[in-house]
C-alpha cells in the first residue's frame, strides 16, 4: 500500500502491516491483472487500538485506451481536458523538463488534489512525484499561472 496513515502505534499493528504490505501490493496486483484491471493509487489507514486496516483502492480497467488508441488512465485523460483550467495547455503531456537538477515528463492531472495536482514521473528512477501546476508552467514558455480555485 503505497500511504499508511499512522500517528502512533501502542500495539505494534503498524509495525506487522508495514512488514505485510509489499507482498499484499503484489498479491492485489496479480489479482487485478487477472482480472483484466490495474491499481491507480491505494491507501491504508490503521485503528491503533483495534488493528482494524482500512483500504482506499482505486482501480481502472488495464485496456483503456484514448482516441488515438493509445493506453491511457484518468490521469492522463483529466491533463488533456483540464490543463487550460490550471493555467497549462495539454500539449505539455509526454513532455520533458528539467527543475532541481532532475529530469520530469508530465503524466496527469489530479483534480482531487488542491495544490500539488500535476502528476511527473522523475526518468533517474521513474518514480510518481507531484507539483504545483504553478511550478510546471514555469518551466514551459506559453502556459501561465494557475487560474483554479
Amino acid at each position: 500500500m503505497k500511504g499508511v496513515v499512522m500517528s502512533r502505534d501502542p500495539k505494534g499493528y503498524f509495525a506487522k502491516f508495514k512488514r505485510l504490505h509489499p507482498a499484499l501490493d503484489r498479491d492485489l496486483k496479480a489479482v487485478l491483472e487477472k482480472h483484466g484491471l490495474k491499481l491507480i493509487r491505494n491507501r491504508a489507514s490503521i485503528d491503533p487500538d483495534t488493528g482494524e486496516v482500512n483500504l482506499k483502492v482505486q482501480l481502472m480497467f488495464a485496456d483503456v485506451r484514448d482516441e488515438t488508441g493509445k493506453e491511457t488512465d484518468p490521469f492522463r485523460e483529466n491533463f488533456k481536458r483540464l490543463a487550460p483550467v490550471y493555467g497549462l495547455i495539454p500539449e505539455m503531456l509526454d513532455r520533458e523538463f528539467s527543475a532541481g537538477g532532475e529530469k520530469y515528463v508530465v503524466i496527469g492531472l489530479d483534480p482531487k488534489r488542491t495544490v500539488k495536482s500535476i502528476r511527473l514521473k522523475r526518468l533517474s528512477d521513474g518514480s510518481i512525484r507531484i507539483a504545483p501546476p504553478e511550478m510546471v508552467a514555469r518551466h514551459f514558455p506559453g502556459a501561465g499561472g494557475s487560474s483554479h480555485a
